[in-house]
């Protein structure tokens, strides 16, 4: 049986991956949406009918649409300040930070303030193929009586959309915590071939709490040198 939570992660993380990322050719920072409202409309359709179906919160809904409606926003209104270097992260819901190691250069966007489940974005300034390398950090409470094998199982290539060689994903740790890993390639939204890696990771509190972080890393599938660069971000991650 599936938990609200599974469903909300699998339709944050596709808002994530098609809403809240990208660049335009000209370098400022844009959300897919900017650039297609057919693809955005289609990837939030998608993730809407997804919690209905499943949940009775209705979280996930107004989170994709505001996520959506704020995506249109351009990166020069997101401030003026970068987000390079260690950053330390509160993972809300619980008394652990994550802490990344960020590019020189790298930008914030008005993107995480669209949603409560999103804590951290941070985009590249190198444009390729009009697509910027991206991260974006969610977190969820893990509902009473779910367990790691249940999130893990339903944090599939098909749940994410992602075309995969590894559907069902890997299991592995970070920063001590079990996690659990699935990469592939999606559509983007001028029919680009994006990369795309969601990383899934079960947290337990000192205090007793229980969430569920989401790392999802997005770049141009042609871009080596960006996988590269966002490898070395997750690599980096430390919870403590």
């Amino acid at each position: 049986m599936r938990t609200s939570l599974l469903v909300r992660s699998s339709a944050a993380l596709l808002a994530t991956g098609m809403v809240l990322s990208g660049c335009s050719s000209d370098g400022d920072e844009k959300v897919a949406s900017l650039v297609s409202a057919e693809a955005t409309d289609d990837a939030t359709d998608e993730s809407t009918d997804e919690a209905t179906e499943d949940a009775d919160d209705d979280a996930t809904d107004e989170a994709t649409d505001e996520a959506t409606e704020d995506s249109t926003d351009d990166a020069d209104d997101s401030g003026d300040g970068s987000v390079d270097g260690t950053q330390v992260i509160d993972v809300d819901g619980s008394d652990k930070d994550l802490t990344l190691e960020i590019p020189t250069g790298w930008q914030p966007s008005d993107a995480m303030d669209s949603s409560p489940f999103i804590i951290f974005v941070a985009v590249s300034p190198e444009v390729y193929e009009a697509f910027s390398p991206n991260v974006v950090v969610t977190v969820e409470d893990v509902p009473s009586g779910a367990s790691e094998d249940d999130i893990f199982a339903n944090h599939t290539a098909a749940a994410l959309s992602l075309d995969s060689t590894e559907p069902d994903g890997s299991t592995g740790t970070v920063g001590g915590y079990p996690s659990h890993t699935v990469s592939g390639l999606r559509e983007g939204p001028s029919g680009e071939q994006l990369a795309q890696s969601s990383t899934l990771v079960i947290v337990e509190g000192d205090d007793g709490s229980t969430v569920a972080l989401a790392l999802a890393l997005t770049t141009h599938a042609d871009d080596s040198a960006g996988r590269d660069v966002l490898s070395g971000v997750l690599s980096s991650a430390t919870i403590s």
